[in-house]
């Protein structure tokens, strides 16, 4: 009766983490190469916004392309 559950033991939640870290970090890499594939701005092809240029009847900045 004195034996620790498994769920219990600090080894088993140290395994845990190192799975869990290590999935987490595999997900980041996935999506970070899935934004550059699907985000067509760091290429400079997309319509993005290349400048600000001061409107005076607004009177702020406002995006051109």
């Amino acid at each position: 009766m004195s034996e620790t559950p498994r769920w219990a033991s600090e080894s088993f939640w140290k395994k845990v983490a190192v799975w869990v870290t290590a999935g987490s970090f595999l997900i980041l890499v996935i999506l970070t190469f899935d934004t550059f594939k699907t985000n067509r701005c760091w290429r400079g092809t997309c319509p993005c916004l290349f400048g600000y240029q001061y409107d005076e009847d607004l009177h702020k900045f406002m995006p051109i392309n």
